[in-house]
């Protein structure tokens, strides 16, 4: 009886981790491509960066008709495809990660933006500007920093 009661306690604490309040989430699909973006919190209140994870979910054909070239360029060349629009200025991500997350026709990243001169607006407006699966630019509004 004992196993059972820390088998379940077990099992509501780890149900309990997986739900998320986080607001930052955001979400932009078309018939072409499901981009999901999350803001990753800062470690500390002095840090000049902003922290955003970004999954890119290509259509699955469309993603088949592309050269290796071009799948190959998601993973290397993504540098200058996110941007943080501020006005009419473009702030460029600082660094550009991809992460190797196991699931096949997915691309993810680590974005970083310098945050030193930027106004502490409550919307951030990440710009994602594709140059390899459809060229088509996707704006996603981030409410929360």
């Amino acid at each position: 009886m004992k196993q059972y009661t820390i088998v379940f306690i077990l099992i509501s604490l780890s149900l309990a981790g997986c739900r998320s309040s986080d607001s930052s989430f955001k979400q932009v699909q078309d018939g072409d491509l499901t981009i999901q973006v999350t803001h990753l919190k800062a470690v500390s209140k002095d840090d000049n960066l902003l922290s955003f994870k970004l999954r890119l979910i290509p259509d699955k054909q469309l993603i088949e008709e592309k050269s290796s070239n071009q799948k190959t360029a998601l993973y290397y060349k993504m540098d200058s495809c996110f941007y943080i629009a501020e006005g009419l200025k473009k702030n460029y991500a600082v660094m550009v990660q991809p992460v190797a997350n196991g699931v096949s026709g997915t691309y993810e990243y680590l974005l970083e933006f310098e945050n030193g001169n930027a106004p502490q607006a409550d919307t951030i407006n990440l710009i994602y500007n594709d140059k390899y699966i459809n060229q088509k630019s996707y704006s996603l509004k981030i409410t929360d920093k």
